[in-house]
């Protein structure tokens, strides 16, 4: 005779398994606005003749007055890695936010890029 623990652990498992699945689901409090982040800010290129360019784009307001943020940018494509049509190859983007020390590090986006 088939011993039925192995069967019942599975069923239990099983169970458990479904109702994390069912929980998760659910809409969970965040403390963002999703739909607004999915909105590109504005922005202005510095630089765009290099392979890694600059630009500046508007940040969130702070202590009622408006901010701007600089950052680097740069892909496969801009460094002449990617052979074909890059516009129609997708690449995953990374984004590096620096601490306290106000440097973005052209060093970091170029490695970042490379890797594609």
């Amino acid at each position: 005779m088939i011993s039925q623990k192995p069967i019942l652990a599975a069923v239990l498992l099983g169970l458990g398994v479904s109702a994390t699945n069912s929980q998760s689901q659910e809409a969970e409090p965040t403390v963002w606005d999703v739909k607004k982040l999915e909105v590109a800010p504005q922005f202005h290129w510095i630089d765009r003749g290099h392979p890694i360019q600059s630009l500046t784009y508007t940040g969130q307001p702070f202590q009622g007055h408006d901010t701007e943020v600089f950052a680097f940018y740069a892909s496969p494509a801009t460094l002449g890695d990617v052979s074909g049509e890059p516009a129609k190859k997708a690449f995953p983007g990374v984004v590096l936010i620096h601490g306290g020390g106000g440097t973005a590090f052209s060093e970091w986006v170029h490695l970042w890029a490379k890797r594609g």
